[in-house]
């Protein structure tokens, strides 16, 4: 075939779909007494059989009472109590226009290890009942998603018992970095730890119904009540603790959940920093009682509640070893700058994360797990403080090679002699070009060679055309990576101490409205005098056929 590069991939993506489809049609009930049979009756009779929410439904609620119901210890006992859960996830398994995963984060300390799990058991039912029913795929033309279902919890004694909870089940616990075969009908993911270190890196690209869940004590139910009497239960139950770890859920996790996905918050106390940070968003509300709500995710907006910035996000120590070099180096030549990421801890930590993404993401893309090379551009050197977070990520003898590619107005006084003093560091790791961006930028793909960049900051001109052209031309240079992460500093609702911010913000939304970018999340400091960021994502290159494949079979090595 005498096809472009990009057309041979689809190509060779189309044929392996087309062998995967035998395959999974005769190997998909491996295990699974029936689920062959009934996955062919699918495949020969979808065209011919209409879908039917009710009929569907029906099924998956049957299908929910006669697997889980059973058990002698009657772990639904909660869950009972909560019809609208099971209606919503049967809502989210039918959705065959939503792709993403189901993510379950249990914040409890258990009180009984078989109570764990309950909700990630009746997705992960009501996932291969939708697989196995033919009228309940919505639309013949779209494929039903192959979902995974994620569950974190905290408490490590409770892993035999929520792994036996879906081995009687004949459901597969698979590792959440491994690959995976198409004998796998409804893949789950274990995590297990404390939400602030195991979340922060799930990897996991998109939510399409995020749970967290923190369920009473039994004897906070009574039954025909209207959510349980008060006792002292109740205290710890909505305490400042499962605020804190509902908040490091959300703040890992709510980004990645797709606009128009779900969002289910399960005996989880909405205090006023939880209240803080869905303030700016729009919601569908679809349930709500004083021990749970549910709503459809309408826009990217959160905003940072200050208590818990202020108490929970803590920077990384090389990091601040980094900046503590660069307060040295100010010292010795000008100490004169105009603001630094520093002051806002948030961001900082952002940051952070998405050099461990990148970092993680591109040994998985090269194969090779032992070196990797991550490229980081930026426009506004400044005072090099976002510079000095990049740069101590190097580390040659850990194999983590990287390199920071920086373009500024040489304006403010600290910037020459700061931007001397990394390249005596770094050497060749360090690059900057002085300039208007708008103008330099333009040449950056012959700066650069054949490098791309990896993670994108966007902190020049602060004004409209300052953000389009400075995002513009990292998208023209051809050195934007496809799925690289881009970040706009000062990007918010106006704020009186960065004027410009308002304009700035319509600059980026410019760019997301016409899918040159992907809006990840819009953040906004109410308390600070940067008035907040943005995040999103370059767009794949992949046509959406190949895309919609990629979902589907989670052929993300071949596809990104």
């Amino acid at each position: 075939f005498n096809l472009p590069g990009v057309k041979r991939r689809h190509l060779a993506v189309a044929f392996i779909f087309v062998l995967t489809n035998i395959y999974h049609i005769y190997s998909f009930g491996e295990g699974h007494e029936g689920a062959a049979s009934s996955n062919i009756v699918h495949v020969l009779s979808s065209s011919h059989v209409e879908f039917d929410e009710e009929k569907c439904t029906s099924a998956i609620i049957s299908a929910v009472d006669y697997t889980a119901l059973p058990y002698e210890t009657s772990p639904l006992s909660w869950e009972q109590k909560e019809i609208t859960t099971t209606h919503l996830i049967a809502k989210l398994a039918m959705d065959s226009a939503l792709a993403g995963d189901y993510v379950e984060v249990d914040i409890s300390s258990a009180y009984n290890c078989t109570e764990k799990g309950i909700l990630s058991l009746i997705a992960a039912i009501a996932q291969r009942t939708v697989m196995n029913e033919p009228y309940c795929n919505r639309s013949n033309n779209v494929p039903t998603h192959k979902r995974a279902i994620w569950f974190a919890f905290r408490e490590e004694r409770c892993v035999k018992e929520v792994k036996q909870l879906f081995d009687r089940q004949k459901f597969s616990v698979v590792d959440a970095h491994g690959p995976l075969t198409s004998t796998v009908d409804v893949p789950i993911h274990l995590l297990v730890g404390e939400v602030q270190n195991t979340l922060p890196d799930l990897p996991v690209k998109n939510i399409a119904l995020l749970g967290i869940t923190h369920p009473p004590p039994p004897s906070w139910w009574e039954d025909g009540s209207n959510g349980g009497v008060t006792t002292t239960s109740q205290v710890s139950y909505s305490g400042e603790q499962v605020e804190k770890y509902s908040l490091h859920a959300l703040f890992s996790l709510y980004r990645r959940v797709r606009i128009g996905g779900y969002v289910a918050l399960h005996g989880v106390w909405a205090g006023r920093q939880i209240r803080d940070f869905f303030t700016d968003g729009n919601q569908t509300l679809l349930s709500a009682s004083n021990h749970s709500t549910s709503f459809i995710k309408e826009n990217t907006q959160i905003r940072i509640p200050p208590d818990f910035r202020k108490a929970e996000i803590t920077i990384s120590p090389k990091v601040t070893a980094a900046w503590a070099t660069l307060g040295q180096w100010h010292k010795e030549t000008v100490k004169s700058f105009v603001g630094h990421v520093g002051t806002n801890p948030f961001q900082s930590y952002r940051y952070i994360e998405a050099m461990h993404h990148v970092i993680r993401l591109q040994k998985k893309q090269s194969g090779n797990d032992k070196e990797t090379t991550i490229n980081v551009c930026e426009t506004g050197f400044n005072g090099g403080h976002s510079a000095m977070l990049f740069m101590s990520f190097l580390d040659k003898e850990q194999g983590v090679n990287v390199n920071y590619f920086g373009w500024d107005l040489k304006k403010v006084r600290s910037a020459s002699p700061i931007s001397d003093k990394m390249k005596g560091k770094y050497g060749d790791n360090f690059h900057l070009v002085w300039g208007d961006s708008k103008v330099t930028l333009k040449q950056a793909k012959e700066y650069m060679g054949s490098q791309l960049c990896h993670l994108i900051v966007v902190d020049g001109e602060h004004s409209k055309n300052g953000v389009v052209n400075d995002l513009e031309n990292f998208l023209k240079a051809g050195v934007a990576a496809p799925g690289a992460i881009v970040f706009g500093d000062d990007c918010a609702p106006y704020k009186r101490t960065v004027p410009q911010s308002e304009e700035m913000l319509e600059g980026w939304m410019e760019l997301v409205q016409t899918n040159k970018l992907i809006s990840v999340a819009n953040y906004r400091n109410p308390d600070l005098p940067s008035p907040g960021f943005v995040e999103g994502l370059v767009p794949q290159y992949c046509s959406e056929a190949v895309l919609i494949l990629c979902e589907k079979f989670r052929l993300d090595s071949i596809c990104y």
